[in-house]
Parts: structure tokens; sequence; C-alpha cells
């Protein structure tokens, strides 16, 4: 297992977890309820529900981002060393 503290990363082996107790304690009669279904459930604000409509009405290709880098192409923007060196370092830094 991997640790991270404010020192870094170590491969430190760390405590697993403690078992949790199920049963109740001894001289308890009542056992303790989770919470209820209701108390899980996310309801999005009108805000976010908003935003969620907008982004599904955009289209999957922005049309307009591809008539300009094609523009770019016409014009040999990107057959400069510059670029290539731009255009490998973004299919790097991509992996991460």
């Amino acid at each position: 297992m991997m640790k991270v503290s404010n020192d870094g990363i170590s491969n430190s082996p760390t405590t697993p977890k403690q078992p949790v107790q199920t049963t109740s304690p001894p001289g308890r009669d009542v056992a303790v309820q989770g919470p209820s279904k209701e108390a899980n459930m996310y309801t999005p604000s009108p805000e976010w529900l908003l935003l969620l409509e907008k982004v599904g009405h955009q289209p999957d290709v922005r049309e307009d981002l591809v008539q300009a880098a094609m523009a770019r192409l016409g014009r040999g923007e990107y057959a400069t060393p510059a670029s290539a060196v731009k255009t490998a370092e973004a299919m790097l830094n991509s992996l991460d």
C-alpha cells in the first residue's frame, strides 16, 4: 500500500482497516439503525439542472473550432518547427 503524508509519498505498509462492531454493546437492547434511504438521496439544484441541460444541447463536435483550425492549417500556421514542438508536448502531456 502507498502512504501519503505531508512529507511525501512512501511505499511503507499502512495499518489495515479495523473491523466495525456490528453488534450492540452489552446492556443495550436497541440496535441503532443507519440513515434512511431519503437521507442518502441527492437532489440537484436548479442551477445544476440548467447547466446539465445546456451541456446536453452542445454538439459533440464544435464546428466553429474545426473551421478555425482548418483556416490555420490553410495559412500554414502549423507547418513550423515551433508548432511541431507544441504538438508533441501537448500529446505527451495528455498522457498524464
